[in-house]
């Protein structure tokens, strides 16, 4: 009896001792997932006249206005976007998502991607992952978003506007989703 007793005990020791290291790698994963979560690099883009970060098109002023190709020089304002790692480029194709369209490449209305009538594309792109853009009336965190490039009065034949000073009621909305996955077992200390 003495001996099926300290069997027992020894059976209950061993898997407290298992499921005190079950607690721990499950703990172990969660701390890891949060991590993982936290390095999404958010994008983040503000209108500004100094951009030391990527200028995704360019405004004539803060409100109400026309933009141009990030490459030109008529304007003072740039819808400047960053991660907190990663460089970000203007490449429409497969690396890049298409924000706006303009109607030329300076002094030009804007118009949705899904729209039709305009050819000059306004692209951004994010290497080491993907850019979400979307449109919304909503703030654009509340819609999945990380951050607001700019604003827009209509779907076409539309100006352009800032997100914070005036804004428009149609938020041009983006995020950056990193590529990669995290893999692993989990073992017990009898490596199982």
């Amino acid at each position: 009896m003495l001996k099926r007793l300290s069997k027992k005990l020894l059976y209950v020791k061993k898997m407290r001792d298992r499921a005190k290291i079950l607690f721990l790698s499950i703990l172990a994963l969660l701390l890891v997932l949060s991590l993982v979560k936290g390095y999404s690099h958010e994008l983040s883009c503000q209108v500004t006249t100094s951009c030391s970060a990527t200028t995704v098109f360019k405004l004539s002023s803060l409100t109400n206005t026309h933009g141009e190709i990030p490459s030109s020089d008529n304007y003072a304002y740039s819808a400047c976007c960053q991660t907190s790692k990663y460089s970000l480029g203007t490449i429409c194709g497969t690396e890049g998502t298409i924000l706006l369209k303009l109607s030329d490449t300076t002094n030009a209305h804007v118009e949705r991607n899904d729209s039709t009538n305009y050819n000059i594309n306004a692209c951004l792109s994010f290497p080491q992952g993907n850019i979400s853009c979307g449109y919304t009336t909503q703030d654009c965190n509340a819609a999945g978003y990380h951050t607001c490039v700019a604003t827009i009065s209509a779907d076409t034949n539309a100006h352009v506007s800032d997100c914070l000073t005036n804004p428009f009621p149609t938020k041009v909305c983006c995020k950056s989703i990193c590529k990669g996955s995290i893999g692993g077992t989990v073992r017990n200390q009898d490596n199982q």
